[in-house]
């Protein structure tokens, strides 16, 4: 879950659409106006503040529920941002390729979401 996280917040720095010769990350996409991307780091760091501060098993089985809305949570700024962008390039016939941070981010949340599930719970241990 931690490497989930950890590739979502890097696909929010790497180049995310390229429309025409422009090749824009999603930090720059939400500084130039799209003011909901801000959520998906968002939702990244506040993952990680749960995983930093529960320190017992109970606690991190507690906040299982927590952790996957935020992973889900991260995911719906980047479809509905995702979508405009779309629905924009379309109306001005540009054409639009979507770029390996955002399905970093994409991977990165569903990972974080799928590994919420086991969260607190008891360790995996290798057979002999």
């Amino acid at each position: 879950m931690l490497l989930g996280i950890s590739l979502a917040l890097l696909g929010f720095l790497v180049p995310m659409v390229r429309y025409g010769d422009v090749v824009e990350s999603a930090l720059e996409v939400a500084i130039e106006g799209a003011g909901n991307l801000w959520l998906a780091p968002g939702a990244g760091l506040a993952v990680l503040l749960i995983l930093w501060r529960r320190r017992s098993r109970s606690a991190m089985s507690g906040a299982r529920a927590a952790v996957f809305g935020l992973a889900l949570g991260g995911i719906l700024p980047l479809l509905y941002t995702g979508r405009r962008i779309g629905m924009l390039a379309e109306s001005f016939s540009t054409s639009l390729e979507w770029q390996w941070g955002l399905w970093l981010m994409i991977a990165g949340f569903v990972a974080a979401a799928l590994g919420s599930v086991r969260l607190g719970g008891p360790r995996l241990r290798p057979e002999s």
